[in-house]
């Protein structure tokens, strides 16, 4: 027979473990990990790639600390552990890992989506709202929001693109990564073609709706920079101007240098009726050439032999040449 008496199980330090530690905030290169412990005051944090078993240590005080230098859109592990004194210190807490977010990008940005396999992972983010005044939160997890495809209902797509089928009650957002605006006179510009799901012509809704839109707090709110709806109450035009052949549209971004800005593609449907799909591809933002094309031209108070014509400027010119003649007259003729 064999009898065991009096097990003691004992830690062979007097400095007790950690109570928690998350990842806390993080940026492209940063992150601000946070914590907590019975006693001590200073401890050590290890952080490293993962995949990796490179550890880079940190000497940290308090309930919180700063990692610098990390690499954007990357995943790290990390750990921590108590420093009680000279001689103790506490067991290695359990591993965490947190991910860095992506860092800004330059002019001029073109994003084609053909190396895309899937809209995550992109450093573009797709979000949803009650309706387009909200700010975009949670990501969908619907088939109708935002994805990358290489074909999409009756459209051969070049390449890949970013697809939405508007349809029911949804409203979604894809939002390009932070660029980072170096002139005054910049411009949007994108592909952007529609089909009726199961169908090669499109039919809108009056309730559907698209906007081009810029932000410049992170997005938290959006200025639009151009709108589509099913009818003419929109900016600039109406959705069933759009074929399964694709529209480049070029929209200026002026004032915006020195700024951060996002880019935001937002779809919307508000009744379940129509069933409707939209592609945009080839997003660029780089600057105005020298003399910039007007834009919201408008036509008022004709008469039978009158009419009135308004438009924006987008540069500094201060003299136009306006053409004119029946319709379908050639312009330039």
């Amino acid at each position: 027979y064999l009898y065991i008496e009096s097990i003691e199980v004992s830690i062979d330090n007097n400095c007790h473990p950690m109570v928690s530690f998350g990842a806390g905030t993080t940026t492209s290169t940063t992150a601000n990990p946070v914590w907590s412990h019975q006693s001590a005051t200073d401890f050590e944090v290890q952080y490293c790639l993962s995949g990796t078993d490179t550890w880079q240590s940190a000497m940290l005080s308090g309930t919180s600390g700063m990692l610098t230098g990390l690499q954007p859109s990357s995943t790290y592990q990390a750990r921590i552990r108590a420093i009680c004194s000279a001689t103790d210190s506490s067991l290695w807490s359990p591993t965490i890992s947190f991910t860095t977010a992506c860092a800004a990008v330059g002019m001029p940005w073109n994003e084609n989506f053909d190396t895309w396999t899937s809209f995550s992972g992109n450093c573009w983010m797709g979000m949803s709202a009650e309706s387009y005044s909200d700010t975009p939160a949670g990501t969908p997890a619907n088939s109708n929001s935002w994805n990358v495809n290489s074909s999409y209902g009756n459209i051969a797509i070049e390449g890949k693109a970013i697809t939405m089928n508007v349809y029911s009650t949804i409203r979604h957002w894809a939002i390009t990564p932070e660029i980072e605006v170096n002139t005054n006179l910049a411009k949007l510009s994108f592909d952007i073609a529609a089909d009726v799901w199961n169908s090669s012509s499109s039919t809108f809704d009056d309730d559907d709706r698209f906007v081009a839109a810029i932000s410049t707090d992170g997005g938290s709110t959006y200025t639009p920079l151009y709108q589509l709806g099913a009818d003419t109450s929109r900016d600039d035009g109406t959705l069933t101007d759009l074929s399964t052949d694709y529209t480049t549209v070029s929209v200026p971004v002026i004032g915006y240098s020195g700024q951060t800005v996002r880019i935001a593609f937002y779809g919307e449907s508000t009744v379940a009726a129509g069933d409707n799909d939209l592609h945009i591809d080839n997003v660029t933002v780089d600057e105005l050439p020298a003399c910039v094309a007007p834009t919201q031209v408008v036509v008022s108070n004709v008469t039978g032999t009158t009419a009135d014509i308004t438009w924006t400027e987008n540069g500094t010119s201060t003299s136009w040449t306006v053409e004119y003649g029946p319709a379908g007259f050639e312009a330039g003729t």
